[in-house]
């Protein structure tokens, strides 16, 4: 489910914004949008905690949200090894991990927005990025994601993936 979600997320951002965006900011708005859609629906956000609660799916979702980073990265000719993608991918979202958990608990008051914005800035800051390219970066995926409507979002992912339609 999750792969297929990300998948989703990257044909739709594909289709609507590949040539009008550079590739951290293409990423990032992928990112942006996953929470966007996650948190637009509670079974959505009910099967991510079963995700993180569960080590072997918490490794699946890593890879997969390497492979992912990697692939748009290579569409977009940013020269970038495997294992360092990989180390930044899973800093990363071992620390949205322990954010989602928290906030599930009701122990952290954090949006999913700002979730996304702080799991993109440590991404593209274990990467090397420079603070202000990553202001940039945060920036202009933020402007992008806040103007793409989710119910459109899960119109295209329902249409693609039939177990969403619950």
């Amino acid at each position: 489910m999750y792969n297929d979600l990300l998948n989703g997320l990257y044909s739709y951002v594909e289709n609507e914004y590949s040539s009008k965006v550079d590739g951290f900011t293409y990423y990032a708005v992928v990112n942006n949008l996953f929470f966007k859609t996650i948190s637009s629906r509670p079974y959505l956000i009910s099967n991510l905690s079963d995700i993180i609660l569960n080590r072997n799916l918490t490794r699946i979702k890593t890879e997969k949200s390497a492979d992912l980073c990697y692939k748009i990265f290579n569409d977009f000719d940013i020269p970038i090894t495997e294992y360092k993608l990989y180390l930044a991918v899973t800093v990363a979202l071992g620390a949205e991990t322990e954010l989602i958990l928290n906030i599930n608990d009701g122990k952290l008051k954090m949006t999913y927005d700002k979730l996304a914005k702080t799991t993109n800035k440590l991404l593209f800051t274990m990467l090397k990025i420079k603070e202000s390219e990553i202001k940039v970066i945060i920036s202009d995926s933020t402007k992008i994601s806040d103007t793409i409507n989710v119910d459109l979002i899960l119109e295209y992912l329902i249409s693609s993936y039939s177990w969403l339609q619950s």
